[in-house]
């Protein structure tokens, strides 16, 4: 656990808001809340490299066409969505 391993007192409680305390001493509710949504999403997405080249396509605004392409095409890779079939 990271707030463990940076060495912060709050030992105890939702990781949210463990991970907050870490940068903020005294994190909002609004820092807790966005940090335990980022959480949900990563573990939703499970950070696979598909997902994340769309991400990234979308973030400098490729057409969603393109963006999606981009996600089928790392999907083919035989280090990731083909990788079954080796």
């Amino acid at each position: 656990m990271v707030p463990d391993v940076l060495g912060t007192p709050h030992r105890r409680g939702p990781l949210a808001a463990r991970l907050a305390a870490v940068w903020h001493g005294r994190p909002s509710d609004a820092l807790v809340a966005a940090i335990d949504r980022a959480l949900v999403l990563v573990a939703d997405h499970e950070l696979a490299t598909s997902t994340l080249a769309v991400r990234v396509a979308c973030s400098v605004r490729a057409a969603p066409g393109t963006a999606l392409a981009t996600g089928l095409q790392v999907a083919r890779s035989p280090l990731h969505g083909a990788a079954g079939r080796h």
